[in-house]
């Protein structure tokens, strides 16, 4: 898990993602607040662990889950999001994912594979179980 700062009503706000570390790459699920903060979490994450972010899942439309996408685009991540996340950053003028999913499992790079039972539910929530095989 990971904590970026933005701030809201002129207070400092948490921001919370996570990246799961597979054999392939990392999997980031929703970027961090900034595209400052991202470059700092790209950094550390390959200093920490020797690996590059290979995929990030935007879950919802706000910018403390979307504001690194053009970063992370730049380095050759690619960058998914559901239908209705995508639809709902569009109508709010936020970033957008490269790709779109509607149904429940992701294929990533070497055979691992993404799955989450909830997608379906209104937007992608943050709090659906995501299982990597």
């Amino acid at each position: 898990m990971f904590t970026s700062y933005m701030v809201f009503n002129n207070q400092s706000v948490g921001c919370n993602g996570m990246y799961v570390i597979a054999e392939s790459g990392v999997v980031l699920v929703d970027t961090p607040a900034d595209e400052d903060q991202t470059l700092q979490l790209l950094d550390t994450i390959q200093m920490k662990h020797n690996k590059k972010v290979i995929f990030c899942l935007v879950s919802h439309y706000h910018n403390d889950s979307n504001a690194g996408l053009d970063i992370l685009k730049e380095r050759g991540v690619e960058t998914w999001s559901s239908k209705l996340t995508n639809k709902l950053a569009s109508a709010h003028n936020e970033k957008l994912a490269d790709h779109l999913f509607e149904n429940d499992n992701i294929s990533l790079k070497k055979n691992t594979y993404l799955h989450s039972p909830y997608v379906n539910n209104f937007c992608f929530s943050r709090f659906s179980a995501f299982i990597i095989y």
